[in-house]
């Protein structure tokens, strides 16, 4: 530019585009929308710069997984729900596999849970999406206890036959259950006063029978 002579580069108006937008290195670049401004701008012309190389990196996949609600154990493989707010750059697919071992073998099916956990079984979690980095996570999937099953029931309408009766039906066996014709059976007591064999009685009359049970790892 001659002494004198108003004109200057405006670059606000420049773009630097890249030859594709996948991950790499050393992609070429070119550069456009440099311009000249100023009273004398029209007595000059401007080359646009050489094109130039950069690096593509990979994006970072967000958000994460949860279970949907919880499971409770009914004695059949359950297979647990889970919400997913991942998110891609520009929304691309994102392929999520599973494994109950954190270094184990992963796959796109959800694995099934049987018996009850309510500290939570951990389930590990994978993502991958083109040009993003892999994102690794776990969930914690509970499975509930179900509620004590069947219990026992009076054996009624007895007639005195001289020898020793059942007074009742035994509850679910997927419990123990324990019993008493004298104390009321708590969780503190049922193995102190409590026992196991169904009561029974010879004479002729009214009975109460307590039951308890301290459940399993699958029930109350």
């Amino acid at each position: 530019v001659l002494s004198g002579d108003e004109c200057t580069l405006n670059t606000s108006g420049a773009t630097a585009t890249f030859a594709n937008a996948n991950v790499g290195t050393n992609i070429s670049v070119s550069i456009t929308g440099y311009t000249l401004t100023g009273a004398n701008s029209g007595n000059y012309s401007i080359v646009q710069p050489n094109s130039t190389t950069a690096n593509i990196t990979n994006a970072t996949i967000g958000g994460s997984i949860i279970q949907n609600g919880t499971l409770t154990y009914t004695g059949s493989a359950l297979t647990p729900s889970v919400t997913s707010s991942l998110t891609s750059v520009n929304s691309q697919t994102i392929t999520v596999t599973y494994s109950t071992e954190q270094n184990g073998t992963y796959n796109s099916d959800l694995p099934t849970y049987t018996n009850a956990n309510t500290n939570g079984y951990t389930l590990y979690y994978k993502a991958n999406a083109s040009n993003h980095n892999e994102k690794s996570g776990s969930i914690t999937i509970i499975v509930n206890k179900a509620s004590a099953p069947s219990a026992p029931t009076a054996n009624t309408n007895l007639t005195y036959t001289g020898s020793a009766q059942a007074l009742v039906n035994a509850g679910a066996n997927s419990v123990t259950w324990y019993y008493s014709t004298t104390t009321a059976l708590t969780g503190s007591n049922y193995t102190s006063s409590g026992s196991t064999a169904i009561p029974t009685g010879t004479n002729a009359g009214s009975y109460t029978v307590y039951y308890y049970t301290p459940g399993n790892d699958n029930y109350n």
